[in-house]
């Protein structure tokens, strides 16, 4: 393979790793994020 193909992976697959790693994790982040945002709001506080 030529340096060329091997940075045409690398375009590819490291975001679809990144995501495979990581987009789990910072879903159930996201998620608990918006429940305690709401939690919040219904409390009255900001």
């Amino acid at each position: 393979m030529t340096e060329i193909d091997l940075n045409l992976w690398g375009l590819f697959l490291v975001p679809i790793g990144l995501s495979i790693c990581f987009g789990v994790a910072l879903l159930v982040w996201l998620r608990d994020e918006i429940r305690a945002g709401a939690g919040e709001k219904k409390d009255g506080r900001r």
